[in-house]
C-alpha cells in the first residue's frame, strides 16, 4: 500500500480521535505527509515487517510499533531497534503489549510462539 495513502488515513484517523500507529520504510514520505505516529524500518518497500518467515523480527516490529500508541508527542518517527534490552523495556512499558501478553511482564513475548 502506498505510504502517502496509509499517512493521509491516519492523519483522518487521528482527528476523529483514533489513536494510529504505522510502520513504513520511507521515512521521508511519513515526514512529509506528517504522519502521527510510525516505525521506521531499515528493509526495503515490500518487506515493512522484515524477512519472511522470521517470526521473531515480526514480532519485535510489531511490539515497537503498537508502543508508539502510548506517546502523544506527535508527529513520532522512530527507528526500529532490534536488541534483547530494547524490546524488553518496551514490552514492559506499552499498555497494548501488557494486554496482549499479561503473563510475561518481564518475560519477552518475541521468545514465545
Amino acid at each position: 500500500m502506498c505510504p502517502q495513502t496509509v499517512g493521509l488515513v491516519q492523519g483522518a484517523l487521528e482527528k476523529a480521535g483514533i489513536t494510529t500507529t504505522g510502520v513504513t520504510g520511507v521515512a521521508e514520505v511519513s515526514e512529509k505527509v506528517g504522519v502521527p505516529r510510525a516505525l521506521d524500518v531499515p528493509w526495503r518497500l515490500g518487506y515493512t515487517m522484515g524477512e519472511p518467515n522470521n517470526a521473531e523480527l515480526q514480532r519485535a516490529v510489531l511490539v515497537q510499533a503498537l508502543a508508539l500508541t502510548d506517546r502523544n508527542d506527535i508527529p513520532v518517527l522512530e527507528a526500529f531497534e532490534f536488541s534483547e534490552t530494547s524490546r524488553q523495556s518496551t514490552v514492559d512499558s506499552c499498555r497494548i503489549c501488557k494486554a496482549l501478553y499479561p503473563a510475561q511482564s518481564s518475560e519477552s513475548p518475541l521468545e514465545h510462539d
